[in-house]
């Protein structure tokens, strides 16, 4: 798997490409969430449109929902994008949605079908150029 991850300002943008296991993902989301620029964050984008949908399974997602979970509770101003475009990635956002403990801390996920069209429904230039 390859996973490119780029800071700018109170902006993330990860971008995941190819085949990934379970670990690979969630090693992924700790590299985020454990970076001091973290609690700063006002959004992120995660692109998922290079991914292959076959990893998307409900043990994954619970620990995903699980773990982005306890990391909103420090950083309750995150709003998240994920931007997909094949049909079993965008069925698994809304499953991990669903699997988000209670009280959520943070916004559902925005799901587009671009990076630009995810800056815009932040309303800001985040000023990536993936």
């Amino acid at each position: 798997m390859a996973v490119d991850i780029l800071w700018k300002d109170r902006c993330v943008l990860a971008t995941y490409r190819g085949e990934v296991t379970h670990d690979n993902i969630v090693e992924s989301y700790r590299r985020i969430e454990g970076d001091h620029r973290f609690h700063e964050l006002h959004f992120s984008i995660i692109d998922l449109t290079e991914l292959s949908p076959a990893v998307m399974h409900e043990h994954l997602l619970e620990e995903i929902a699980a773990e982005n979970w306890a990391a909103s509770a420090t950083n309750r101003r995150l709003n998240t994008a994920v931007v997909a475009l094949h049909p079993e990635i965008v069925e698994a956002i809304n499953r991990y949605q669903s699997l988000m403990p209670v009280p959520r801390h943070i916004p559902d996920v925005r799901v587009c079908g671009s990076v630009d069209e995810a800056r815009a429904a932040f309303g800001v230039g985040i000023g990536f150029t993936p």
